[in-house]
């Protein structure tokens, strides 16, 4: 592991993009149509996509799409042959969500995405009932969506309903869950946000941490709105911050801005509410060990699974370690950023061992930081690192075979900073995990 190391933030991870600036519901947790603008509908021509596209292919980097920013994507008829241009677009596009109300939708659409392994589709349905879809959606599509869903005989694990979920809802965020998964469909739980003051919530709801100053947004993704204007994120629903346009600028230029640079250093330092006082008011950057609270109040368990294991774990401080194109889920108990050291559990048998028969291996390493549970939502995109993993004998404990991992990053700035955040985002509430690592602690590896 030697040599000059990579700038990890050199070009987004993500590209979110609103194609066109318009919406058919007006659901209360949303700041659509009270924040839509005096203007005719804005389309963002094709052509920008086509360049979008170009620069990638010449960049040589592969990012993942969001079709979908403040708006409702499938209103724009042109949505598909995105969809299809993207997917076409071989190994730079790594994958293409968007989150839709699902109001235009057919089943054939439904047999398109499904069917089309790039494309992550999430309807957002947030109701169990037609009077409360009308109270929360301000229409009545209840009957035509769920006749859809219901009676669509295609590949049920390929899409995701969603509930925004509020402490006040947990019972229904329950009963959501279970009608749809035993439909044979993913969930996903959303909380309640004001949209950096844009919409009023219930004091009760919040779940802001004022000292948790870190946020993905200025670090991975890039924003773009049908006007062609880069924005901080979706939560900027007044376009307070831009840093440049599309249909004149390129990606590299936009990201490099640097009012742009600035945001993203602030990110990385933890300082984001004290460089910008929109930020200061958000409440997107929430702590996975907050997240969590949300989902004790709706009565769920949140396991980690993962194949050939026995059992389960609780689901905190997950991160991804990759050797030699294999996965292991590992279950963090200990971080220490300023040595560039993971400490976790993980599962094992004997292909595992085998690997680490040798010694310690060197490999590259994926973090993942943030939640990846009931509330899927705000997460860092995954950053490979170089890292010296070692590990223990197996022991049998738990229900399961596991072993205690050390992982030894190369150290850098960014890597340490990025260590700095995971521990920030988990430390709130370490007696989750401490009852699972406290039988192991032994001299380290």
């Amino acid at each position: 592991m030697t040599g000059q190391a990579p700038d990890l933030f050199d070009f987004p991870r993500k590209i979110q993009i609103q194609t066109l600036d318009r919406c058919n519901f007006a659901c209360p947790v949303c700041p659509y149509p009270e924040l839509e603008f005096d203007h005719g509908p804005k389309r963002l021509p094709a052509s920008a996509m086509d360049r979008i596209v170009h620069e990638l292919m010449e960049e040589a980097k592969s990012v993942r799409f969001c079709l979908m920013l403040q708006n409702e994507p499938f209103l724009d008829r042109r949505a598909m042959d995105f969809i299809e241009l993207l997917s076409a677009a071989d190994d730079v596009v790594q994958s293409i969500s968007t989150v839709t109300n699902g109001s235009t939708l057919s089943e054939e659409q439904l047999d398109s995405l499904a069917g089309n392994p790039k494309v992550n589709l999430t309807i957002s349905v947030n109701a169990n009932s037609a009077e409360d879809y009308r109270r929360f959606h301000g229409v009545d599509r209840w009957e035509r969506l769920t006749r859809l869903l219901t009676g669509w005989r295609g590949d049920r694990s390929r899409i995701r309903v969603s509930f925004v979920a509020e402490r006040s809802t947990a019972a229904e965020a329950k009963r959501f869950r279970e009608r749809w998964n035993a439909l044979g469909y993913k969930t996903r739980l959303v909380p309640v946000l004001s949209r950096i003051g844009s919409v009023a919530i219930d004091d009760r709801e919040r779940l802001l941490v004022d000292d948790f100053d870190y946020c993905h947004y200025p670090i991975d993704t890039l924003n773009i709105l049908a006007s062609g204007d880069a924005i901080l994120c979706c939560n900027d629903w007044r376009h307070e911050l831009k840093f440049g346009n599309i249909l004149v600028q390129s990606i590299r230029e936009i990201w490099h801005a640097p009012a742009y640079r600035r945001m993203r250093q602030a990110a990385l330092d933890g300082e984001l509410r004290g460089v910008s006082k929109m930020c200061a008011k958000c409440d997107y950057p929430m702590r996975s060990s907050v997240r969590t609270q949300l989902v004790d109040a709706c009565g769920l368990t949140e396991t980690v699974t993962a194949p050939d294991w026995t059992g389960t774990l609780p689901h905190e401080g997950r991160l991804t370690f990759v050797s030699d194109g294999a996965i292991l889920p590992v279950l963090i108990h200990r971080i220490a950023a300023d040595e560039a050291v993971i400490d976790g559990l993980c599962p094992i048998d004997a292909e595992v061992s085998s690997r680490f028969a040798d010694g310690p291996v060197k490999t590259a390493f994926e973090i993942d930081i943030a939640h990846e549970g009931v509330f899927a939502f705000g997460t860092l995109s995954n950053f490979k690192c170089e890292a010296e993993a070692r590990i223990r004998e197996p022991t049998t404990g738990l229900g399961l075979d596991y072993a205690m991992l050390r992982l030894r990053l190369e150290p850098n700035d960014q890597v340490s900073k990025l260590l700095a955040w995971y521990e920030a985002d988990w430390a709130v509430r370490p007696e989750r995990v401490e009852p699972l690592a406290s039988n192991l602690r032994k001299e380290s590896v």
